[in-house]
């Protein structure tokens, strides 16, 4: 019984030490390809609702202006939003193939398309193929200046990147997730509260005043070696981006 019983305590030590190795692992999960480092400080990261599980969290309808990208195959451009904005292929070249955008040439690196809208507000995207790296861009200012929310399906979790003069930091990330093709992935802002929504729920808050300012939103995806950015697929870009107060905004006052 004796060895039984030590056994049992060995095991659970051991799996413990797994647990909190795995949590290190996805915080930092970015630094493999030298893009991302590690956890930044000086961000307030909170989970909005404790440990309660996805599917009870906090509902946010996304409702707004639609692109859902009905449009003519083009390998050059994005067009533009129907009544809305025109696209800006930041870095790569971007295109729409059977009514989804995707990056056709991507550079080396981070690529972004964006429309300009709006600071505070709602946006959101549905992933129709899943790539890790690929996500929302937001609050983006430059190529050098934005935060954005991207897959790391390895892991099963999406990554809250900040980017700042050209220096990307893992900010934190949204723990075990959906990260099946199909899934949506938003931000609702409010001056410096950022809460973070997957498929139509917050799961975590940010509270960081960095480049609260910035206009930008719209598609990313990463071209590093083994990742094939051109095979990640972007629909349904949803925003309301005109000012808003959120509960959370009210909440931090």
């Amino acid at each position: 019984m004796k060895s039984i019983r030590a056994w049992g305590i060995g095991f659970g030590v051991v799996f413990a030490m797994l647990l909190v190795a795995v949590a290190f692992r996805i915080v930092t999960a970015w630094n493999e390809s030298g893009t991302v480092g590690t956890e930044a400080a000086d961000s307030q990261v909170g989970d909005a609702e404790g440990s309660m599980p996805i599917d009870q969290r906090e509902v946010v309808e996304v409702v707004g202006t639609l692109d859902s990208f009905a449009r003519p195959n083009d390998s050059a451009n994005l067009g533009s939003v129907p009544a809305g904005p025109v696209w800006s292929a930041e870095i790569g070249t971007w295109g729409i193939s059977n009514e989804q955008a995707y990056v056709v040439g991507p550079a080396g690196g981070r690529n972004h398309a964006v429309v300009r809208a709006g600071a505070d507000g709602v946006v959101q995207v549905k992933l129709t193929r899943m790539v890790h790296g690929a996500g929302l861009v937001f609050r983006f200012g430059s190529p050098r200046d934005h935060w954005a929310i991207v897959a790391v399906p390895s892991y099963a979790t999406f990554a809250l990147v900040r980017t700042v003069d050209g220096r990307e930091e893992a900010v934190g990330n949204t723990g075990l997730s959906p990260i099946d093709d199909g899934t949506t992935v938003g931000v609702r802002m409010a001056g410096p509260v950022i809460d973070l929504v997957l498929n139509g729920r917050v799961v975590d808050t940010v509270v960081d005043e960095t480049l609260s300012g910035a206009d930008g939103a719209g598609l990313t995806a990463e071209s590093i070696p083994g990742v094939d950015a051109a095979a990640a697929r972007f629909d349904d870009f949803t925003f309301d981006l005109s000012p808003m107060e959120a509960e959370s905004a009210v909440a931090a006052s």
